[in-house]
C-alpha cells in the first residue's frame, strides 16, 4: 500500500533525503530523538510538520549543489513552495488546536525556527521562538501532566539549545530579547548532578549554559551602570561556577560507567562545559588579558574538538549540515578569546574542517570573521609566540554582525578599547593587513572620537564580506583630513582591489 502522507514520488524522495541525510547529520553530535523519532512520526500525521520538513530537506540539498545553478534553483523553488504550504497549515493548526495538541504546535514551531535560521531570516526565527516559549509558559502545568512527557521533555530541551544558538549569534537587526525572567519561565533544570547517563547529562548542562548567557548580559549591564547589585551578582556567579564543577565531576564518573555512550556526544558535552566554565570563570567582563589564565582549558577544548572532527571523518556521511549545537560556537569563541597563537590556529583549523552549517552559524562566514579578527590582533607585532605578546590595546572585545540576507553580505564589527598613543598604529595596521604593505599616508593629524557607553570606550572595526572591493574609512573630526570620505564629514578613504579568494575588507569607524 502507498503511504497517504506523500502526494507524489518527489515528496517521498525529499523525505527520504531528510531521514537518511539531514537527520543523521544533525544527530551526529547532540544525538536527539527529536529528529530521528518525534519529527519523523509527526510528519505522517501533521501537514504543517510535513511541509516544513520538506522545505528543510530542500535547503539541505541546496547547500550541497550551490555550484550547479539549475539544481540549486529547483531546490530553492521546492523549498519556497513547501514553506508557503507549511505556513498555511500552521495557521490552521493554531486556529483549530486544543490543549491536547500542544506537542504538534511546538514541533512545528521548532522546525520553523530551524528553517528561518538556515535561511537567514533571524527576525522571523525570533518570532517563532517567542511564540514557542509563550506556549510552554502558558501550558507549563499541562505539559508536566501529559502522558507524552518524554517527548515533550525532548522538545523543551531542543528549544533550550536553540536559545543558546540565538544568543550566541546576535545580529543588529534582530536582537534576541531574553532575560532572567523569561529564562526561569522555561523551568530550566538547574540541578547539576541529577543524571545517571551521558544522555541525561545534556539537559542540565545546556540549561546552565543558558543561565550563564543570560547572567552575562545581566552582570555586564550592572557593571556599565555601576549599580549596588554587583556584589550580589558576583555571589550568583560563584554559585553558577560551583554548579558547573559539580556537573563535571559527576559527568566524568558517569562516562566511565556508561560504556554505550556516543564518543562524539561525550566530547561535545565536554567542549560545551569547558567553554561555559571559562566564560563564568573569567567574570564575564574586564580586561581581555583575563583570558590568558585559561589557556590550558582552551587547549583541552581544542583537543576534544580535534577528536570529534576525527570521529566525524570516519563516518560515511560527514556532519556538514545540522540544526543542533556543535563545534562552531565553542571554536569561534576559542579563536576569539585565546590569544595563544598555536592553540587558536588549531581551533581555527578544526572550525575550518568541521561542520559547514550549525543552525544560524554557517561556513565560511564564521571562519572568515574570526580569522580576520585573529590576523588583525597580531598584525604588526612581529613574531607572536605566546598570548602575552598581544597587548590589550590590540585585543578585540566583541564581535557584532549586520547581516543583509537579500544581498548575501555580512558586516561584522570588531570593538576594541582605544589606548592613547596607539590610535594611528591601529588604523595603519588595518591598512597593512589589507594591502600587505605600509600605506603611503599617515593619520597623525586627525583626531579620534571613541564611542562611549558608560565607562566602556571602544572603537569599531567593520569587516564586510562579499563586496567587489574592500574599503577602509577613517573618521576624524573634520579638520586636517587627508581625503574626504563620502559617509563622513571628513576622513580617509582607501580602496583595496578584490583578491582571488572571497573578498574580505575592513571598515574602520572611530565614532
Amino acid at each position: 500500500m502507498s503511504d497517504p502522507a506523500f502526494r507524489d514520488v518527489l515528496e517521498k524522495r525529499y523525505f527520504q533525503f531528510f531521514r537518511q541525510k539531514t537527520v543523521a547529520s544533525t544527530n551526529s553530535l547532540m544525538d536527539s530523538r527529536f529528529w530521528d523519532r518525534i519529527v519523523l512520526q509527526m510528519f505522517h500525521v501533521e501537514p504543517a510538520v510535513k511541509h516544513i520538513v520538506l522545505a528543510l530537506s530542500s535547503l539541505h540539498q541546496l547547500s550541497e549543489v550551490k555550484q550547479d545553478t539549475d539544481a540549486a534553483l529547483r531546490h530553492q523553488r521546492y523549498a519556497d513552495q513547501h514553506y508557503q504550504r507549511a505556513l498555511s497549515a500552521a495557521q490552521g493548526l493554531m486556529y483549530s488546536s486544543t490543549p491536547e495538541d500542544i506537542d504538534r504546535v511546538l514541533i512545528a514551531c521548532v522546525i520553523f525556527i530551524c528553517f528561518e535560521n538556515v535561511r537567514g531570516n533571524y527576525q522571523a526565527s525570533q518570532i517563532h521562538a517567542s511564540s514557542g516559549r509563550a506556549i510552554m509558559a502558558q501550558h507549563g502545568k499541562r505539559l508536566r501532566r501529559l502522558s507524552r512527557r518524554n517527548d515533550l521533555d525532548e522538545i523543551q530541551q531542543l528549544f533550550a539549545r536553540l536559545d543558546i544558538s540565538a544568543m550566541a549569534f546576535e545580529v543588529e537587526q534582530a536582537r534576541y530579547h531574553y532575560n532572567m525572567d523569561t529564562f526561569l519561565a522555561t523551568n530550566p533544570n538547574l540541578i547539576p548532578d541529577a543524571f545517571e547517563t551521558v544522555q541525561e547529562a545534556r539537559a542540565p548542562l545546556i540549561d546552565h549554559a543558558r543561565w550563564a548567557s543570560v547572567f552575562s548580559m545581566q552582570i555586564c549591564e550592572a557593571v556599565l551602570q555601576n549599580t549596588s547589585a554587583l556584589p550580589l551578582l558576583q555571589l550568583e556567579r560563584l554559585k553558577l561556577h560551583a554548579h558547573l564543577k559539580r556537573w563535571s565531576v559527576l559527568f566524568e564518573q558517569v562516562v566511565l560507567q556508561d560504556t554505550g555512550a556516543s564518543p562524539t556526544l561525550v566530547r561535545t558535552l565536554r567542549i560545551w562545559h569547558l567553554i561555559v566554565a571559562i566564560q563564568v570563570g573569567a567574570h564575564f567582563y574586564g580586561s581581555e588579558l583575563r583570558h590568558d589564565a585559561f589557556i590550558s582549558d582552551y587547549e583541552r577544548l581544542v583537543v576534544n574538538a580535534e577528536e570529534v572532527v576525527e570521529l566525524l571523518a570516519q563516518k560515511p556521511d560527514k556532519n556538514s549540515f545540522s540544526f543542533e549545537l556543535g563545534l562552531t560556537i565553542p571554536l569561534f569563541s576559542t579563536v576569539q578569546r585565546c590569544r595563544d597563537p598555536h592553540i587558536r590556529r588549531r581551533a581555527l583549523e578544526a572550525l575550518r574542517v568541521g561542520p559547514k552549517q550549525e543552525g544560524s552559524w554557517g561556513y565560511p562566514g564564521a571562519v572568515q570573521t574570526v580569522e580576520q579578527l585573529m590576523l588583525f590582533e597580531e598584525q604588526g607585532l612581529g613574531v607572536v609566540e605566546k598570548a602575552s605578546d598581544i597587548p590589550e590595546w590590540r585585543r578585540v572585545l566583541t564581535v557584532d554582525a549586520d547581516v543583509n540576507n537579500e544581498l548575501g553580505t555580512a558586516e561584522f564589527v570588531y570593538d576594541i578599547i582605544p589606548s592613547k598613543g596607539h590610535d594611528e598604529e591601529l588604523a595603519l595596521g588595518v591598512l597593512c593587513s589589507l594591502r600587505g604593505e605600509m600605506p603611503d599616508v599617515g593619520l597623525s593629524d586627525a583626531a579620534i572620537k571613541p564611542f562611549s557607553m558608560g565607562e566602556m570606550r571602544t572603537m569599531n572595526y567593520r569587516t564586510r564580506f562579499a563586496g567587489e572591493e574592500a574599503q577602509l574609512l577613517y573618521y576624524g573630526n573634520g579638520d586636517n583630513v587627508l581625503a574626504p570620505a563620502a559617509e563622513s564629514s571628513g576622513g580617509l578613504s582607501m580602496s583595496v582591489p578584490k583578491r582571488n579568494r572571497p573578498s574580505t575588507g575592513i571598515r574602520v569607524n572611530f565614532l
